[in-house]
């Protein structure tokens, strides 16, 4: 069964790309960052913004990842399902 791609998440964090979810990335294992990511993909000025706010001008000593969710006006319609906090935590 294939997934809709706003259900695929993947890290910014690096220029691999590597997919968090639904099905992790061998690669993602050997990972020296913390992954981060944005949820729904296909905000590319919040993407830049993280990346280039966040992820290059500092050096975070953060552990672990954060998923960055986009509460934009365009992806409002996702939120009405209650069950899009439990798809994130999984």
């Amino acid at each position: 069964m294939m997934r809709k791609p706003s259900q695929i998440v993947h890290c910014i964090s690096c220029d691999l790309s590597c997919q968090l979810f639904p099905d992790s990335a061998v690669r993602v294992q050997y990972c020296h960052n913390a992954a981060f990511s944005i949820w729904p993909d296909g905000n590319a000025f919040l993407k830049k913004g993280f990346i280039e706010k966040l992820l290059l001008d500092r050096h975070n000593h953060l552990s672990s990842g954060f998923i960055f969710v986009d509460f934009s006006f365009p992806n409002l319609r996702r939120f009405t399902d209650l069950q899009w906090a439990d798809s994130l935590a999984d």
